[in-house]
């Protein structure tokens, strides 16, 4: 008799556990603020990889305090027409599509030492500012010289802070312009991962 109430016992305890265990795994809908790992992972991936380099702080800090799906889709959306009115405004066409197509172009031929395009220096920049006007390749080490590229952009347009206004939970932002910008990237490992070592006008 007692054999079996303490076998019954533990069965109950490890039936709490599982329970216990799956709740634990169980993915959270509401995510916790600043740490993407609980978001779906479309959406996971949207923020921490498609949009990294041009989404502010501030819109992180929004998208991250959303708790529905449906107020994430909104979010997404308003993020591509804030930034496509401003494209637009300067003669350019969609930027969302822009957009892909430079994280296309630099996974495809800025990857290096293993490392995918949209996450090595050279990429960041491609995505960000689009290609250079001209490029100064020396790809070959010289001496103590390493192996170096220089971008030059005679003009490149980045988003300013957004700014939100009172009672409006959108975001308004402007694009802002710099002129004769120059890009260093340097091969410090000899590996093919170009570095950023400056960036003038900065």
């Amino acid at each position: 008799m007692l054999l079996a109430v303490v076998m019954l016992a533990a069965a109950f305890g490890i039936e709490a556990f599982a329970h216990a265990q799956a709740a634990t795994n169980k993915p959270s809908s509401t995510p916790i603020a600043g740490n993407s790992q609980s978001l779906p992972l479309a959406y996971q991936k949207w923020v921490d990889e498609d949009v990294v380099w041009i989404i502010t702080p501030e819109e992180r800090a929004r998208f991250m305090s959303l708790t529905s799906d449906a107020e994430r889709n909104q979010f997404i959306r308003q993020f591509w027409q804030r930034r496509d009115v401003e494209a637009s405004s300067n003669g350019k066409a969609d930027f969302r599509k822009t957009y892909y197509q430079r994280i296309a172009y630099a996974n495809q031929h800025l990857n290096a030492a293993g490392t995918p395009g949209w996450k090595t220096a050279r990429g960041r920049i491609y995505i960000m500012y689009g290609p250079p006007d001209s490029i100064d390749a020396h790809l070959v080490a010289v001496g103590i010289t390493k192996p170096y590229e220089l971008w030059h952009y005679r003009t490149i347009q980045e988003y300013s802070k957004p700014e939100q206004a009172q009672g409006d939970e959108g975001f308004k932002t402007k694009l802002v312009t710099r002129n004769d910008v120059d890009m260093k990237f340097v091969d410090t490992c000899n590996c093919g991962d170009f570095q950023l070592q400056h960036s003038a006008n900065e």
